[in-house]
């Protein structure tokens, strides 16, 4: 912390200030002032760049810094039976208001990429995720905007199949909030502050400090392709269906080869944002 001192001469006469001295008192507050703008908009860049965190294998550590990234699907944890990295009720939101259970699920497909706060405890990742290597993002805006145009372009690679970044992390790693299966009040209920569903987490997990962003799949096809997935199933909408929204979507899911553990997404080389160290150097 920097701190500034100023002084101003007072000039007094018959007791009387002078316009000097308002003068220099009023050039004060304006240096003052401007110090105190300065700092507050310091602090904002600085808290818009923190550095994260994330725990892998060596050789997946590697592939990272070369650009090439792993976004999971949020059901594939859903299907990992132990509670290291399994989550049963992973992407969606599970509260209670009085005796009633509010469950909000998705209906659209969406790929996860987790980092952790970059003070959390490394230590405790690496022996919880079994991992050697420790992975630091240090300009988290840069890597979110690399992900943007690597998913831009992988569109133009696709007929039918697109990806989307979800307007909550356009700007920024999301935190997640470990309230799932918590109570929330009536005001809460009536002002529909419920969190979004891929952020909520149990409180069991709070130790990994995570912060995530997340990735919309969906389909995007024309009249033609509805009406013959309305032949063999029903109850479709025509547009940018959501996957999983229903048995016609399904069908065209299975048409189109869609993904639905992982894919892969190549954001270019990221050494200059990224830095590694091994476990045994810690």
């Amino acid at each position: 912390m920097v701190g500034y001192y100023l002084r101003v001469n007072s000039v007094v006469i018959n007791g009387l200030r002078t316009g000097a001295e308002d003068m220099a008192q009023k050039l004060a507050c304006w240096k003052l002032k401007s110090i105190i703008l300065n700092c507050a908009r310091q602090l904002f860049i600085s808290n818009a760049q923190t550095a994260y965190i994330k725990v892998m294998k060596h050789r997946h550590a590697c592939e990272l810094l070369k650009g090439k990234i792993r976004l999971s699907n949020y059901r594939y944890f859903r299907a990992i039976e132990n509670d290291t990295r399994g989550d049963e009720s992973e992407g969606v939101s599970l509260r209670y208001y009085e005796d009633t259970r509010l469950k909000k699920d998705s209906i659209n497909d969406h790929f996860l990429f987790s980092v952790s706060e970059n003070n959390a405890n490394a230590a405790f990742l690496l022996t919880k995720f079994d991992c050697d290597a420790i992975v630091t993002i240090s300009n988290p805006e840069e890597f979110i905007k690399r992900i943007i145009k690597a998913l831009k372009m992988k569109n133009c690679a696709t007929e039918h199949i697109r990806y989307r970044i979800v307007p909550e992390c356009e700007s920024g790693f999301k935190r997640v909030l470990y309230v799932k299966n918590s109570r929330i009040s009536k005001s809460e209920l009536n002002a529909q502050e419920i969190i979004h569903h891929l952020f909520e987490k149990d409180k069991k997990y709070k130790c990994e400090r995570e912060f995530r962003i997340a990735i919309e799949q969906y389909i995007c096809t024309d009249h033609e392709d509805i009406q013959q997935a309305k032949d063999k199933r029903s109850g479709c909408s025509i547009k940018n269906h959501p996957l999983n929204a229903s048995d016609c979507v399904e069908c065209l899911a299975r048409k189109y080869q869609v993904c639905d553990e992982a894919f892969y997404l190549d954001i270019g080389n990221c050494e200059d944002i990224t830095t590694l160290r091994l476990a045994c150097d810690l």
